[in-house]
């Protein structure tokens, strides 16, 4: 996302915004992450890929901040 990178005086990370989906199990499914979203209090990806990293417990943990899957 190219509001959410480091290093930018004076520009603030774009937030989520939540998905637009038809009714069905992709819209529940997006809701519910959106809801645990705003629930953490709107983190900046980068804040969500540096949290993924530092879990140990997590599969794959090691290099999650260059994965695509964590800006997607």
């Amino acid at each position: 996302m190219s509001g959410d990178t480091v290093g930018r005086p004076g520009r603030r990370p774009k937030k989520l915004k939540r998905a637009v989906v038809g009714a069905g199990p992709l819209r529940q499914l997006k809701d519910l992450l959106f809801e645990a979203y705003t629930a953490a209090g709107e983190p900046t990806l980068n804040q969500i890929a540096a949290a993924i990293e530092k879990d140990e417990t997590l599969l794959g943990a090691a290099g999650a901040r260059h994965s695509p899957a964590v800006h997607q």
